[in-house]
């Protein structure tokens, strides 16, 4: 409203573009709030690719710039006030420099839950490892124990990883979340592409351990 401190000019109300799949709200400024933002969005009805009805379905698509020299943009800051949770899928070091984990927005709403989604978690060696679905199901042995028996490695016909991922990180912010309502504080859920595929070849990894049983 007019009497927010971030109150948005004639400007960015003209750069709020309507795209065939998305609403996108640019603010370099970072005066926009959150009531502006919340008018600005349009729910949108995909189009192609045909995924996208299944994915996608009437959803809100919103990008502003997040990051301005002296830190995060206002109107970030405006959203996380009232969020339950931020999900972000970006290496650690992104996520660190961008302030987007809990240890960051803490101060600004101690009941958040913040997700990463990386590759191979926030922390150790290979923490700053880029990787994708693919690379993953080679790396944990998903791709040689698909196929034939004598044939070369073989990926399975759908994103794996990405899906099991998802559910993983979908399951630790509801938990999160829920525990935030409890104790009035939220937190910092962790969950790696790696770990999520490499859980998930449990009874291969019990039948070699326990009988020498080779995938």
């Amino acid at each position: 409203g007019a009497s927010s401190p971030f109150a948005p000019s004639a400007r960015v109300a003209r750069e709020v573009l309507l795209r065939r799949r998305s609403a996108v709200a640019f603010d370099p400024s970072g005066r926009l709030p959150v009531d502006a933002f919340l008018g600005m969005l349009h729910r949108l009805q995909p189009g192609s690719p045909p995924w996208d009805v299944v994915d996608w379905p009437a959803q809100v698509h919103l990008a502003l710039f997040v990051h301005r020299v002296d830190g995060l943009s206002p109107g970030v800051y405006a959203l996380v006030r009232d969020a339950d949770a931020l999900l972000v899928n970006l290496r650690p070091s992104a996520i660190r420099k961008l302030g987007l984990d809990y240890a960051s927005l803490a101060a600004v709403n101690p009941k958040i839950v913040c997700v990463a989604l990386t590759g191979y978690g926030l922390d150790g060696p290979e923490a700053e490892w880029p990787t994708f679905d693919y690379l993953v199901q080679a790396g944990v042995g998903l791709a040689a124990m698909t196929g034939e028996p004598d044939g070369p490695p073989m990926l399975p016909g759908y994103s794996a990883v990405d899906n099991s991922s998802a559910v993983f990180g979908a399951l630790g912010l509801l938990a999160k979340v829920h525990e935030a309502t409890r104790v009035g504080v939220g937190g910092q859920v962790d969950v790696a592409l790696f770990d999520t595929m490499l859980s998930q070849l449990n009874y291969k990894a019990a039948a070699y351990l326990n009988g020498g049983v080779v995938p």
